[in-house]
């Protein structure tokens, strides 16, 4: 994939994330190698490479093969110099890891969060957090960034607003650096999960794409020329409030949009409880022993036992999916759309009819793929949004001769690493 290249802070970010990539997945690589696989300048592989020297995620392990010049200098990504954590804040969970830079994790922690009060959420989190420093015997100093998937919508590391966890206007990223000494990056989850699946999971290669997560709520991450794209009010993928059905039609929504409201997994569930109630889901009850039990995951296996109320349930589902489905192909075009979540745990029983819609409807559009990464998405997101982090003069982690090259000092590296004019 060539990365794509503007004037910007971003064009810089997605530059250096490239880079970070062909260090990762190749192993030892000359710096003409990096110029190769990215298809980036030589100038602006040197720039990147200074900054990584700087904060001691690239060393040198040794020289390659001369072709009648100097040797060339060959690079790997540090991987243990530091870790990051990765937190999932779902509506019912709160799902953590920490793992070292190359997204090897190292210790995760899945817990149960019963939200009678923000402020208890907020609590599991911080404990989550602690538990996984602790648990996996890394010292704190060498916490790179805590990452945290949000249910709602975030704006400068600040919670506006996360309905399933009661949190409105919370500074969360501040409260995290206050605790914990690291920098806090809070994205919606949606756009972790994204990040995670373009750079690590099913997304990998593409240019454009958008991961639909369909869970406790529904949103999308989206991800444009290589960009997240997050909207003039940082709520853009807010696939939840898709209108799906001219039946909802001037219908006001607030905590919970139109699509989600039917859609996410207590939508499922809540249609499931009317079915029942008109006296039909036999074996949803039977799975689940009363209708007040009544789960998504209890409809979808009744729906395999045969039931044919649950099938009726599941379809209905995959349908009003399918339309917001099809509206996002049809919009934004990308290369392709990843659908995730708890929900799609059960793709055996949707995805076929997803496609089958959408295809319908918008021919020659995306593809249409099963999430890869699982419940290590959001982690993997913030493996990459921690890798993309370029930390500040005072946070500059490189003394040694590599940090010092960076720092502009070519001569502590040898011959054949600093050549070339600075680019951007």
């Amino acid at each position: 994939m060539r990365p794509v290249v503007k004037s910007t802070s971003i064009a810089r970010e997605i530059n250096r994330l490239a880079v970070i990539h062909a260090l990762r997945t190749h192993g030892l690589v000359s710096q003409a190698d990096l110029v190769r696989i990215t298809t980036l300048s030589a100038p602006t592989v040197l720039r990147v490479v200074r900054g990584l020297a700087a904060e001691g995620l690239v060393t040198v392990e040794t020289k390659g093969r001369s072709s009648g010049g100097r040797k060339p200098l060959l690079l790997r990504f540090n991987a243990t110099t530091g870790y990051v954590i990765g937190v999932d804040i779902g509506g019912s969970h709160l799902a953590g890891a920490i793992a070292d830079l190359s997204g090897q994790v190292v210790h995760t922690v899945n817990v149960p969060i019963a939200v009678d009060g923000s402020s208890l959420a907020e609590q599991r989190l911080y404990d989550v957090v602690r538990t996984l420093v602790d648990a996996g015997g890394i010292p704190s100093a060498r916490v790179r960034a805590i990452g945290v998937g949000v249910p709602g919508v975030t704006r400068g590391g600040v919670v506006v607003h996360a309905p399933a966890v009661g949190w409105r206007d919370l500074p969360l990223a501040a409260e995290l650096e206050a605790r914990f000494g690291a920098p806090a990056l809070v994205e919606n989850d949606a756009n972790m999960i994204a990040l995670g699946e373009f750079w690590f999971g099913a997304a990998q290669g593409t240019r454009s794409a958008v991961c639909m997560v369909i869970g406790t709520g529904i949103g999308a991450g989206v991800i444009l020329e290589g960009e997240l794209y997050r909207g003039h009010r940082e709520a853009a993928g807010e696939v939840g409030f898709t209108v799906f059905d001219r039946r909802y039609v001037g219908t006001t929504f607030r905590e919970f949009g139109c699509l989600e409201t039917f859609a996410a997994g207590p939508g499922i569930a809540r249609r499931a409880r009317e079915v029942v109630a008109r006296g039909g889901g036999r074996r949803i009850v039977e799975l689940a022993g009363v209708p007040e039990a009544i789960s998504a995951l209890h409809v979808f296996a009744a729906a395999r036992d045969g039931d044919a109320d649950a099938r009726e349930v599941v379809a209905a589902t995959a349908d009003a999916l399918a339309v917001a489905v099809a509206n996002i192909g049809a919009l934004l075009d990308p290369d392709v759309i990843v659908l995730g979540g708890g929900v799609m745990r059960s793709s055996d029983l949707l995805l076929d009819r997803i496609r089958a819609h959408v295809a319908a409807a918008l021919p020659g559009g995306p593809a249409i793929v099963r999430a890869q990464l699982g419940d290590q998405g959001t982690v993997m997101g913030a493996v990459a949004r921690a890798l993309v982090f370029e930390p500040g003069p005072g946070l500059t982690r490189g003394t040694n001769d590599a940090g010092r090259a960076a720092a502009g000092d070519t001569a502590a590296l040898p011959a054949g690493t600093a050549g070339g004019r600075e680019g951007a």
